[in-house]
């Protein structure tokens, strides 16, 4: 199955703003253009776009939790269409929830990026997107806390990404043709 990526990393402002060299713009400019309406050649195709920016200026001070167990969720897949919604086979991911931080270490990059590519390179082509995304959170969340001795109100705050999916089926990356596959 073919699909589309793109990513965008650079400085971000409230209300879903990038920025650009020459002004801020709302992230959807860049994903809307390939709705099904829009562009027909990906219809029924997964696009996905991923978001390397601030998306406010708020911090996350984290919250103690106590272990908890969480259960499995059952879904069921017995809906058939031939009709797709417009905005169906979308995933946007951000690298922070709205009107939050996203934090780089100067020598390593970002968070979100280190967490995803290291994640990807393992993962990439064993278990489907969600399931890495949901790894790459998880990490981002739990393996990070800012280090800032000279502004005490910057120091020892969170992050965590958001998705948005509308993806109908999960996307899977399969190894390249010319990779040898090896089985234990």
């Amino acid at each position: 199955m073919t699909a589309s990526a793109s990513s965008s990393l650079t400085h971000g402002l409230q209300n879903d703003m990038i920025c650009a060299k020459d002004a801020a713009y709302k992230s959807d400019k860049i994903w809307k253009p390939f709705t099904a309406a829009k562009c027909t050649t990906l219809a029924g195709k997964p696009k996905l776009f991923f978001f390397q920016a601030c998306r406010g200026d708020q911090v996350d001070s984290g919250v103690v939790l106590s272990p908890r167990t969480f259960l499995p969720s059952e879904a069921t897949d017995s809906v058939t269409s031939y009709t797709i919604p417009t905005h169906a086979d979308f995933l946007i991911a951000h690298s922070s929830v709205q009107d939050f931080r996203s934090w780089r270490n100067l020598v390593e990059g970002t968070w979100y990026i280190e967490c995803l590519c290291k994640v990807l390179d393992e993962y990439g082509t064993e278990i489907d997107l969600m399931s890495m995304l949901i790894l790459t959170i998880r990490k981002v969340a739990t393996d990070f806390t800012t280090i800032n001795p000279i502004d005490k109100t910057m120091y020892d705050k969170k992050q965590v990404p958001s998705v948005t999916t509308m993806l109908l089926r999960s996307v899977y990356f399969p190894p390249k043709l010319n990779e040898k596959i090896t089985t234990a």
